[in-house]
């Protein structure tokens, strides 16, 4: 099961269809793609799952549908988690550039707006 939303107001969907997906042997383990229909454009969105790292995947549907060829790379995954350093958060420069914010409030507003807290 899959489910589309539009976030293009100018170009809604017109309609989704699940696309056939194949590799060689032993290339995938899982994969799903849908081709999105709009308007003026057709996008396609494909999930794989590799077996092992890389392989060639061929997607398409029925004769006379284009189709692509791409190179998946990958590692399937496994229970092994490894750590991520998080970034550092730059406070001072969120202040600085929000918008709106402590340096650039609102454009409009109505009524008394909320005061910014920066410590």
């Amino acid at each position: 099961m899959a489910g589309v939303f539009d976030l293009r107001r100018h170009e809604p969907v017109n309609d989704v269809e699940w696309q056939q997906v194949s590799s060689a042997a032993g290339t995938l383990a899982h994969a799903a793609m849908l081709r999105i229909r709009r308007a003026e454009s057709v996008d396609d969105v494909m999930f794989a799952e590799p077996l092992s790292s890389g392989g060639r995947v061929e997607a398409g549907s029925a004769a006379g549908s284009p189709t692509f060829k791409d190179n998946v790379w990958g590692n399937p995954l496994d229970g092994t988690v490894t750590s991520i350093t998080p970034p550092t958060v730059l406070w001072n420069d969120w202040y600085l550039n929000a918008s709106p914010g402590p340096y650039f409030p609102c454009q409009t507003t109505s009524g008394t707006p909320p005061t910014f807290d920066p410590t």
